[in-house]
């Protein structure tokens, strides 16, 4: 019984983030609830703030050449929007565990960028050598999270077996059957360490001598893009970077707010039934060597840049008056901005124009990537 409250009291604490994948599709409450592409079971908030210095770049600055702002003879802003929202150009790490099992790969890091959006602190993702390669952070993994704690107390509570961690007290809750297991503390009065081991075979007794192998760490993940300009409403609110080196790697901002005018949320089963729409809606962008986006479209110009639009209904039991849309613009670097959403939640003009104000800095410290523990 404490075991499944304190997997939900976790759950609950990332459950504060809309599912990335509901957003993108923008599907009627009908439509069930799809697993997270990315994130597994995180997302973020407010943690650290950082001067934005590193961004006195134009535009899509990893090109040869500053460009001009806008998006082509297409690229209207909508009449009201968000101008340069405020987002955190690097985010404090808080702590590290200086000893994790032999095999584990770190593939991911999370970091918040802006506040009710999850877990409010940065999370790191480990997976067995031996996992496939990719972006995709689902699946079997360790998760290391530092997140604020709640007027100074674990706000996961008393669920789970009590241990010491190093003469703090702690909570653990071994795998039930289903290879899932977690351990928390309040490290100090403002943090709270989880772990929680999803089918990494990570022993409970390995939890816990990561646990006790817990140091403070200075470092901080940069974050070197940022949204320009967004639609009226929206706001960053989570930066990822993820891969399997140096080499392949993406970082993907995600941008969140209400649909203006949207109705509430339907609550009734005759609503659900009726196919009542969610009213949130994301913008996602995404920088690397490829990208996720369909071949073919129409090409465009992107801040001077050669770009391609892609739109593509939504597939679905039903027709849907939806479209995924994509912006894919071609950096002078051999990088890729690849900027998406979906019809008509976001305008093609603000999908455009919000692409056409992204930011990009110098390319961020990516040693630690895909480093295998031994």
């Amino acid at each position: 019984m404490t075991d499944n409250l304190l997997r939900e009291a976790l759950q609950r604490q990332a459950d504060r983030a809309p599912d990335p994948d509901r957003v993108r599709a923008a599907l009627p409450r009908r439509a069930a609830r799809r697993t997270r592409r990315r994130y597994g079971s995180l997302a973020g908030g407010l943690v650290a703030a950082a001067a934005l210095a590193a961004f006195a770049v134009p535009v899509l600055a990893l090109d040869d050449a500053p460009a001009p702002r806008g998006a082509g003879p297409a690229a209207e802003m909508s009449s009201s929007a968000s101008a340069g929202p405020a987002a955190p150009a690097a985010v404090g790490l808080r702590y590290r565990p200086t000893w994790l099992p032999a095999g584990l790969t770190e593939r991911s890091r999370s970091v918040p960028l802006g506040p009710d959006f999850g877990y409010d602190g940065p999370v790191r993702f480990w997976k067995r050598s031996d996992a496939g390669a990719g972006f995709d952070m689902g699946g079997s993994r360790l998760e290391f999270g530092a997140v604020d704690a709640e007027n100074g107390a674990d706000q996961f509570g008393d669920y789970g077996q009590a241990v010491d961690i190093n003469g703090r007290p702690g909570r653990l809750s071994p795998a039930p059957g289903d290879g899932k297991s977690s351990l928390h503390w309040l490290i100090d009065p403002q943090t709270v360490i989880f772990i929680h081991n999803v089918e990494a075979g990570v022993s409970d007794a390995d939890l816990l001598r990561i646990a006790r192998s817990v140091q403070p760490d200075p470092g901080q993940v940069a974050v070197p893009m940022r949204f320009g300009w967004l639609p009226t409403g929206m706001a960053p609110k989570l930066a990822q970077f993820a891969g399997d080196s140096a080499d392949r790697w993406q970082l993907e901002l995600t941008a969140y707010g209400k649909i203006p005018g949207a109705s509430p949320p339907p609550t009734s089963e005759k609503d659900v039934k009726e196919g009542g729409q969610d009213p949130d809606r994301g913008i996602y962008a995404r920088l690397g060597r490829s990208t996720d986006a369909p071949d073919g479209g129409e090409s465009i110009t992107v801040a001077g840049r050669p770009a391609r639009i892609v739109i593509r209904d939504i597939e679905g039991p039903k027709p849907m008056p939806f479209q995924h849309v994509y912006v894919v613009v071609e950096l002078a670097s051999g990088l890729k901005l690849t900027v998406s959403s979906v019809l008509p939640d976001v305008s093609r003009d603000d999908l455009l124009a919000t692409a056409a104000a992204i930011e990009v800095g110098p390319g961020p410290d990516l040693g630690w990537l895909g480093v295998t523990t031994r």
